[in-house]
């Protein structure tokens, strides 16, 4: 019947429509990839901080700049732990750059 259609479209819809951010989640939490062409992640990346001020201050501008969290494009479901995905997918980038994968 129509609920059933409905529902398969809706679900069908969902599913297409996180796809892209659920795999810019990916790459971030699981990589410390920051791959957003369009703007839309909640993390942002800024890549004139440097890796190197690491070596002369480790709570540098580095690892608070670097990377920072845009709370108007957090999803309500992940804002409770969007400070943990932000953190988890810093430290995967930085031991990547620094060659400690």
């Amino acid at each position: 019947g129509g609920d059933e259609d409905g529902r398969a479209l809706c679900g069908f819809l969902f599913r297409r429509a996180a796809a892209p951010f659920l795999r810019s989640l990916r790459q971030w939490v699981y990589c410390g990839v920051c791959d957003d062409p369009h703007g839309e992640f909640f993390v942002v990346s800024d890549p004139r901080i440097a890796k190197e001020s690491l070596t002369s201050d480790f709570s540098c501008a580095y690892w608070e700049r670097r990377f920072s969290s845009r709370p108007e494009l957090t999803p309500p479901a992940l804002a409770p732990h969007a400070r943990t995905a932000l953190d988890a997918g810093k430290l995967l980038h930085l031991a990547r750059e620094s060659g400690l994968e």
